[in-house]
């Protein structure tokens, strides 16, 4: 079994962020949608909605050295791989995964980004969200 995980191993460090973000992002929305789809948005397995990503937070312009806008983050994990979803203002949702100075993102439609929103902003607009999350920082 170790010569397999290593040949695995081996076979992940050729590969790009870009190269495996759809395949985290399917992996994904599969455990979110079945998280959503749950009695009590809970199974065995995966445990319960709320306590599926590491936090919901405001990412703010000029926090890193290349941000196209505001966004909220969705962070699932944290590390090498990280692994968040991203949402605008303009309503574009994405995904990115990401691993020591690489990253790739995919943008999200239909019904996988309106789950997305869903989860982050719990009913409450861009503008309400966003300017609560101003206002807290300020604190």
């Amino acid at each position: 079994m170790a010569i397999a995980s290593g040949l695995l191993l081996k076979k992940m460090e050729n590969k790009t962020c870009k190269d495996r973000v759809k395949g985290a992002l399917k992996s994904r929305m599969e455990d979110l949608r079945t998280l959503n789809e749950a009695d009590n948005f809970e199974t065995e397995e995966l445990g319960n909605l709320g306590d599926y990503g590491l936090c919901i937070d405001f990412v703010p312009e000029g926090t890193f050295d290349n941000p196209r806008e505001p966004y909220a983050r969705y962070q699932i994990s944290y590390g090498g791989p990280s692994e968040e979803f991203r949402i605008y203002g303009n309503g574009d949702v994405e995904f990115w995964f990401l691993d020591w100075f690489d990253g790739g993102g995919e943008l999200l439609d239909g019904d996988d980004a309106a789950l997305i929103k869903e989860i982050v902003f719990q009913g409450e607009s861009w503008d309400s969200w966003t300017a609560q999350r101003r206002e807290e920082a300020k604190e």
